[in-house]
């Protein structure tokens, strides 16, 4: 039988291996975003459409609890990458 210790050791390095290596970002990059926010939940994309989005800059928290937020993020990618490998990180 496997101690505790060594079975806890052995999760924790499949789960970087297998989880978190491929998440991991190998480039950064910064985007621009740009949100919508709307009183409670907005499905009818030609509103979204219409609506003036606001400039979002690190740290912003759309509310209050209840409301919904649409997002338009624009970015450059280097002519190197391959775009179905992007991914998007909100922190």
């Amino acid at each position: 039988m496997v101690p505790d210790t060594r079975l806890a050791r052995l999760r924790a390095e499949t789960f970087v291996e297998q989880v978190l290596a491929p998440a991991s970002l190998a480039r950064r990059g910064a985007c621009a975003v740009r949100v919508a926010q709307f009183d409670g939940e907005v499905r009818d994309l030609e509103r979204v459409r219409a609506a003036e989005f606001q400039s979002v800059d690190t740290g912003w928290r759309w509310g209050p609890k209840g409301s919904s937020a649409w997002f338009r993020v624009r970015a450059t990618l280097p002519k190197d990458i391959d775009v179905a490998q992007v991914r998007l990180a909100f922190s």
